[in-house]
């Protein structure tokens, strides 16, 4: 099949068509992989539609439990792309870098310097936070940058992010009584979540506004 004839595929039809054309068995590697996701990549390009990354991670066998295995696939492609992903030097980043399209270039420089944790992953890593903000809607470094609102590692993320909206616009300054006492939890559950979207990602939640 050509780049040229290809068409997007779901379902049975999907999966007959990867029966028949790649043999081997799941998870897709090397060869394999890249022709599929070559192959998909066109399908979608041809029917001018955004590639669905998830669908493809699956189709290519890197889901376990309903869950995608997103490094796991990202590690995969660049070890079938001949980038190395056993390190996780300097150079190793920057290859990685230097093979990102301007956008996501973009968008990862936007998320290293608002985050500073970034600097510590792996390529795989930094893809993997890039396509659960794809999730949400967050695709481009302004859009991240106007979304992205608060980040903790604490096991209470949600009081806390209340607490500190509070703080923020000042209403802390009329309730500070030793009597009283406000369920910051409760506030984030049945108010401020309703206009934020929250990611937890290596043991920090990120806050990011659902008006961007």
């Amino acid at each position: 099949m050509t780049f040229e004839s290809t068409v997007l595929l779901t379902g049975v039809e999907r999966a007959d068509y990867i029966k028949t054309h790649f043999p081997s068995s799941l998870p897709f590697t090397g060869d394999d992989l890249l022709t599929f996701v070559n192959e998909a990549n066109a399908s979608y390009e041809k029917q001018n539609i955004p590639p669905n990354k998830a669908d493809m991670a699956k189709a290519a066998g890197y889901e376990k439990n309903g869950k995608i295995l997103w490094t796991d696939f990202y590690v995969a492609l660049m070890e079938a792309k001949g980038i190395p992903s056993s390190d996780t030097d300097d150079k190793e980043y920057d290859d990685w870098h230097e093979s990102l399209e301007e956008q996501d270039k973009e968008l990862i420089d936007e998320i290293q310097e608002r985050c500073g944790d970034f600097s510590n992953y792996t390529p795989e890593e930094c893809r993997e936070f890039m396509d659960e903000l794809s999730s949400l809607g967050i695709t481009t470094a302004s859009q991240f940058e106007d979304a992205m609102h608060y980040q903790t590692s604490s096991p209470n993320a949600g009081a806390e992010f209340a607490e500190m909206e509070a703080e923020a616009y000042g209403c802390t300054t009329f309730i500070d009584m030793p009597w009283v006492v406000i369920d910051w939890e409760a506030s984030w559950e049945r108010n401020l979540s309703a206009d934020y979207s929250t990611l937890e990602f290596k043991d920090v939640t990120y806050f990011f506004s659902n008006y961007f």
